[in-house]
């Protein structure tokens, strides 16, 4: 009896997060991308990137490489793997700042 439980709530638990997740990809694809600098840059440009770039064409001008994170909603598989680890509540914060800091579509 315990397996057909589990089996009905992985079914219904993918549903929901695939919903979701087209959602999410709807809203947030291609927002998360971040200006990277190296070590080679001053420590205020590392920390405080917002104040220096805005846009993918900034980043580029200034030497540094626009990025994607490492959790994004571009394509619906990392979307689904994005809110499996918001629903887990490991590392959701780090999301939910991507998602406020981001501007636009690259």
């Amino acid at each position: 009896m315990a397996i057909p439980n589990l089996l009905n709530v992985l079914v219904i638990s993918v549903t929901f997060f695939l919903i979701c997740g087209v959602i999410g990809v709807n809203y947030f694809k291609g927002t998360f991308f971040k200006c990277k600098f190296g070590p080679q840059f001053s420590e205020e440009l590392n920390n405080n990137t917002e104040q220096y770039v805005q846009t993918k064409y900034d980043c580029i001008n200034q030497g540094g490489t626009w990025q994607n994170a490492d959790k994004h909603f571009d394509s619906i598989f990392m979307a689904m793997s994005s809110l499996f680890q918001i629903s887990t509540t490991e590392g959701w914060v780090d999301i939910m700042y991507q998602g406020v800091d981001s501007i636009g579509i690259n």
